[in-house]
């Protein structure tokens, strides 16, 4: 079928950006694509939100070509007599990478990886998946998370952890948002890639560290399938 390569909900954007703005077939698809993703991530359209959304939810490699396709979405939208808003300007007094995170909070996030919760899980978690049932697996104080992942699997997290990172950001823990934001009230969790840096970073950093911190983890199954719970009788 001619054309089978569009979407039928931004067609006539796509068109113009081959007519007006000379982009091959592949790149008026690419851009579409990266503004039909903003559509839907976005709760809504208006300049802070989508600042929020560009420039804090996703690091910067990514934000060029999304924010170019939607300004030129911008563009064709007034040619169609409606008004969809820029994102509004933001100061540029951040790290290099546009992300950042308090030494307490990186503590707690690297006791949870070495418990085996995974980065990718982490940018996954959310308020709402914290269970609030306790466990003393192993004498210890945890608290059950559903694994965002896996179905049906609870991780175990310390509810020290938990502790720190809902006093980092209490908006979140109160309206079931992401258990690690991009920033603090964000909607948008922080995107894999700066959380890897920032946790290599403070490693790094503990390791040259005079200081032995003591690790709240559990010796080992760190991920527990309660239906199989019963399954750990004796041989």
């Amino acid at each position: 079928m001619a054309g089978s390569n569009k979407r039928r909900d931004l067609a006539d954007f796509s068109d113009w950006l081959e007519d007006h703005r000379y982009l091959a077939p592949g790149s008026a698809y690419n851009y579409a694509s990266f503004v039909r993703t903003t559509l839907k991530a976005v709760e809504h359209l208006d300049p802070d939100t989508l600042a929020e959304y560009f420039f804090e939810s996703m690091p910067r490699r990514s934000r060029s070509p999304r924010l170019t396709a939607w300004r030129a979405f911008v563009e064709w939208t007034a040619t169609q007599g409606l008004a969809v808003p820029l994102p509004k300007a933001v100061p540029q007094k951040r790290r290099r990478d546009g992300f950042d995170l308090p030494s307490e909070v990186l503590t707690a996030l690297t006791d949870m990886k070495e418990s085996s919760v995974s980065v990718a899980a982490m940018t996954d978690l959310r308020w709402d998946h914290v269970t609030g049932r306790g466990s003393d697996y192993a004498g210890g104080d945890w608290v059950e998370v559903a694994d965002p992942q896996e179905p049906n699997t609870f991780l175990l997290v310390s509810r020290a952890n938990l502790t720190v990172l809902g006093e980092w950001n209490p908006t979140g823990q109160e309206e079931g948002g992401p258990l690690v934001p991009s920033a603090i009230g964000s909607r948008f969790p922080m995107p894999l890639n700066p959380l890897k840096r920032l946790l290599a970073r403070h490693k790094r950093t503990q390791q040259g560290s005079s200081h032995a911190t003591l690790s709240l983890l559990p010796p080992a199954h760190p991920e527990i399938q309660l239906l199989d719970a019963s399954s750990s009788s004796t041989d």
